[in-house]
């Protein structure tokens, strides 16, 4: 097995499938260095066969979806975790695993 395919499976069975709301459906947020991860591991396709409606971008502002729950996949540097932490104190959620 390669390391691109432990990746994927990583990513999509470890990680994605692990978060499995009510709906079956869920947002995945993501930053600059994690949509580079999913990009050279897998393809869209398989993202959304697991449960994902949509993928987007941390550094973005974006439309509230208050009844979708949401996975961030993010990497550990300080630019991403302040944006992490600013949309949490503005917008108070549950939180999972971080």
């Amino acid at each position: 097995m390669n390391v691109l395919q432990i990746t994927k499976d990583r990513l999509l069975e470890k990680m994605v499938a692990d978060v499995a709301p009510p709906s079956g459906w869920k947002v995945m947020i993501v930053d600059h260095d994690a949509m580079k991860i999913i990009s050279g591991a897998c393809k869209m396709y398989d993202i959304v066969e697991n449960g994902v409606t949509a993928v987007e971008p941390l550094e973005i502002a974006r439309q509230r979806l208050p009844t979708m729950d949401a996975l961030y996949f993010i990497s550990p540097k300080t630019k991403s975790v302040d944006l992490l932490s600013l949309i949490h104190i503005s917008e108070p959620t549950r939180l999972g695993m971080i």
